[in-house]
């Protein structure tokens, strides 16, 4: 048996500023916080983001003996966490047993099932699969999320990226845990870079490492440390989105393009977008571009 899950539904991103973070996505993709709470358990207040049914989650860490904390003292402003939704949320804590993932958390209350496990043991990524109670709904995102979806500029989460220097162990324990297919992918723009991708759905983990020490990611690597490095999202139109960029004076890499034309792309300068990498993909085909090597 493996732990099924369903799709990515939250990325969460650590940040040393909150509410400078809001606003600045506010800009770039007219998307807003839906709630915002302050998480005392783990030390930390957050803001949730509606992008469509998924959410995009700013962390800032308020306690200095919180893991939060610990984790942007060592790798920066950065994503921090994936969210897997499942409808048996606590079969993952049976699997995660059978495989040697340790867990480092759960919830089991009369709104959602949550089970974490320790990054270490999946890709330096803090990694979760949750269950809702809530008939059609996300706890994480308060109970009226659906009022503050916006889609006119960003309108999913597609891909979440996790960059090291091997990527065989980094992709073993998500496979052995959730019954994911890996399959290799060229690289897309980035010639010195191996990728591999696991999921479905739509929604992936993309598995990243530079194949020599003079690559970008190898750089980035040397400056972070193994783990989450990006997400990737689909944007309406690439141009109009590269426009709310140039006002808000985030730079950004030049374009890539599918040769087929299914697809363009552009990565955003993470020092401009406090720390956050993120790539925007515009789909110029009835197909889904993430199933094109995009």
């Amino acid at each position: 048996m493996v732990a099924k899950v369903r799709e990515i539904r939250q990325v969460a991103a650590i940040v040393d500023d909150l509410e400078p973070a809001v606003a600045l996505l506010h800009d770039l993709f007219d998307i807003e916080p839906s709630v915002r709470q302050e998480l005392t358990e783990f030390g930390l207040i957050n803001a949730v983001l509606p992008i469509g049914d998924q959410f995009l989650e700013l962390l800032q860490p308020i306690d200095e003996e919180s893991s939060g904390w610990r984790y942007l003292q060592k790798r920066g402003p950065g994503f921090y966490m994936l969210i897997f939704e499942s409808d048996e949320g606590l079969r993952a804590q049976t699997e995660a047993d059978r495989v040697g993932i340790p867990v480092v958390w759960t919830a089991d209350n009369d709104r959602f099932v949550s089970v974490h496990f320790h990054p270490r043991a999946t890709a330096h990524t803090l990694v979760s699969v949750d269950t809702s109670k809530v008939v059609d709904g996300w706890p994480a995102a308060g109970p009226d999320w659906r009022d503050f979806v916006h889609t006119d500029v960003l309108t999913g989460i597609h891909v979440f990226r996790i960059a090291g220097p091997d990527i065989q162990a980094m992709k073993a324990p998500v496979e052995a845990l959730f019954g994911f297919d890996c399959e290799s992918r060229a690289p897309r723009g980035d010639t010195d870079v191996d990728r591999a991708r696991v999921g479905h759905s739509g929604t992936y983990i993309d598995f990243v490492s530079p194949t020599s020490d003079a690559a970008h990611l190898a750089t980035w690597l040397r400056e972070h440390g193994p783990g989450p490095s990006g997400i990737e999202v689909q944007v309406k139109s690439l141009d109009e989105a590269l426009a709310r960029a140039d006002t808000r004076g985030v730079g950004y890499r030049p374009r890539n393009a599918d040769p087929s034309g299914a697809w363009q792309a552009v990565n955003l300068d993470a020092a401009d977008m406090m720390g956050l990498p993120i790539t925007l993909v515009e789909s110029l085909s009835d197909e889904n571009p993430w199933s094109r090597g995009a």
